[in-house]
């Protein structure tokens, strides 16, 4: 596949301390690069830390807000621009990338600025063609992480296991490993061969089952332990998953 990228904008802005924009959306791709300085970048409703060589992508009608810190605030440039493959972009680039070791990416980000700013003759196809380029490495890095999945899966499984009575959400593990969530998913159904929402069910039933078994707190207690607001629904996925409800299974399970 050929990626078509076609730039509307790129800036190099010096943030104020303590800058920060109010809540926006673009109905265009973004992309924002740390020249300098830290902060915070918010998408949707994810805030990420922000420092040197970190770009970030937000995807067209996702929200954002840029938070520059009080003492090293930002330089940043910020990149505008359409693409023929919009949905795949969309989907295959990940929320924030550190590319301080890509010292291709980070010459192409100048070389559009100046390229940008000065308007030459064929400007506006090298910023096509360099913008092209930049995506296509970014999806590359993006989709390559999963090449070594191993590394992360047993933290992710561990941090999975360890919070299973909270709530999970790809986007959350997205921001806590930096990966994207197409990846985490990748990853989750290659080591469980199962889904996210699935292999959380699955711990908490295992765990609801231990105390069942090993300890005299009510079905109430138990769910509310599992992560469950509720302990009717608990009882009900309980029954879906055992076949028989928490009150049998532990009925069931002394008797035997």
């Amino acid at each position: 596949m050929k990626i078509n990228c076609h730039l509307s904008v790129i800036n190099l802005y010096q943030c104020e301390q303590s800058f920060s924009t109010p809540k926006r959306t673009f109905d265009y791709h973004y992309l924002l690069y740390v020249h300098k300085g830290i902060g915070k970048y918010k998408i949707d409703n994810i805030t990420y830390d922000a420092k040197i060589g970190d770009i970030f992508y937000c995807p067209p009608q996702k929200s954002n807000t840029i938070f520059a810190d009080a003492n090293n605030p930002f330089l940043l440039s910020g990149i505008e621009f359409t693409a023929d493959q919009s949905d795949y972009l969309a989907q295959n680039i990940s929320s924030k990338i550190n590319i301080s070791k890509h010292t291709f990416l980070i010459t192409g980000i100048n070389e559009m600025i100046e390229e940008y700013r000065f308007n030459k003759t064929f400007s506006s196809e090298i910023c096509d063609n360099i913008l092209s380029i930049l995506v296509s490495r970014l999806i590359r890095i993006s989709q390559g992480k999963t090449a070594g999945s191993e590394d992360i899966s047993e933290s992710l499984l561990q941090y999975i296991m360890n919070n299973y009575d909270k709530e999970i959400t790809h986007n959350l593990l997205s921001e806590i490993f930096s990966y994207h969530k197409n990846s985490i998913n990748r990853i989750l159904l290659k080591s469980t061969n199962m889904t996210l929402k699935n292999y959380i069910i699955d711990i908490r039933m295992k765990k609801a089952c231990e105390f069942l078994l090993y300890s005299n707190k009510t079905v109430a207690e138990i769910a509310e332990l599992c992560g469950y607001s509720s302990s009717v629904f608990f009882s009900r996925q309980f029954k879906q998953k055992n076949g028989i409800t928490p009150l049998e299974y532990r009925k069931n399970t002394k008797l035997s």
